[in-house]
Formats: structure tokens, sequence, C-alpha cells
């Protein structure tokens, strides 16, 4: 069958791909930290943010952070006692799943934990996150006197019982009033959905 004459779209960039050479490296950087520091400790981490894991780097410049390419990761250490790079890492690599990442460390285990448990900063939550409290807006006219009808739409469509109403400052401006009780975690949850 003869070749299409039809236009086709070739790419002009050239990009290399990340392969065996990365993984590679990061094997012999993660086995030449076995031998150069004394623990290694396992952490899991949830609604990870970089800025933050730039300030624990850089309070720790004496130990070295490993996240993200858990395979890889746990080859390096060795999955089974046969392949293990030093003894006992094959237990870590088993347990590595998830938002998972290692520390190496000359520090002591209370040093590292006391290290974590000043380290939490609450932030804003991301999609599909669960809600820490409960938050109830009562029934009645949304923050202060009047709030703009033009958020009206909004509020309605995640699912705010809402209703238009004249107001009373003479210049017959609407207000938007809740019709009744609310509790604000439906409404979390509808705008995770919606971003």
């Amino acid at each position: 069958m003869p070749k299409s004459k039809r236009q086709r779209v070739v790419p002009l960039t050239e990009t290399r791909k990340k392969g065996l050479e990365r993984k590679t490296s990061l094997v012999e950087e993660v086995r030449s930290c076995l031998e150069k520091y004394d623990k290694v400790i396992l952490f899991e981490y949830q609604n990870f943010r970089n800025k933050k894991m730039k300030e624990m780097r850089e309070s720790l410049t004496d130990s070295r952070f490993f996240l993200g390419r858990n395979a890889v990761t746990a080859k390096a250490l060795g999955t089974t006692v046969e392949e293990e790079a030093a003894e006992g890492v094959h237990d870590i690599a088993i347990r590595m799943k998830g938002f998972s990442g290692l520390l190496f460390t000359n520090h002591s285990v209370d040093e590292v934990q006391n290290f974590f448990a000043t380290n939490v900063e609450a932030d804003f939550a991301r999609m599909k996150a669960t809600a820490t409290r409960r938050v109830v807006i009562p029934e009645g006219p949304l923050s202060g006197e009047t709030t703009p009808t033009s958020s009206e739409p909004m509020l309605r469509q995640l699912g705010l019982p809402t209703a238009i109403k004249k107001g009373m400052h003479g210049w017959s401006l609407l207000s938007v009033r809740l019709v009744e009780v609310y509790c604000l975690i439906q409404v979390l949850l509808s705008l995770s959905a919606i971003m």
C-alpha cells in the first residue's frame, strides 16, 4: 500500500529520555549513602509542598533526602535478603509504598523525630482532602449586610440554598441570604471537585 501524502506534524525538538542512565545513577547514590550514613529512616508524607521540603533540606544539610521513584529506590536497597545492599535494609525496601521517602542521616532517632514533629505546618487543603473540622453557615445574610449578587449563582451551584432579597440601604441593593443552615464541609468537597 502506498504511503499517505497527508500533512503530518513533525516535532522539531529533540528530547532525551530519562532512561537507564538516570536510574543507575540513583541506585549508585542510594548505595553510596548507605555507606556514608549510619541511619536510614523511612518516612511518609501527605499534602506535600516543595517549599517546605526545601526548608527541611536546608536545615538538615548534613543529611540526605530521597523522594519519589519508590521502585528504583527499593531495588537499590534490595528487596530480598540476598539482594540487600546493607544488612536489614530489605525490610525498608518492602515498606516503601505510596508517598514515602528516605532520610539518610547520622543524627539520633530522637533528634530526627523532634525535627519532623517541629516541621509540621498547616496549609490549605488539596483536592479530595478530608475536612478536619465542621463549619456551619447560619441562616441569614452572608458576610455582613450585602453580598454581591454575582456570587449567588456560584454559591447555588455548590449546593448552598440561597435567595436574593432586596436590601435596606436606600439604594435598593440586592443581598444574598442563606435560606437555611448549611454545613460547609459539603461546600469544601464540592469546591475540590470543581478545581
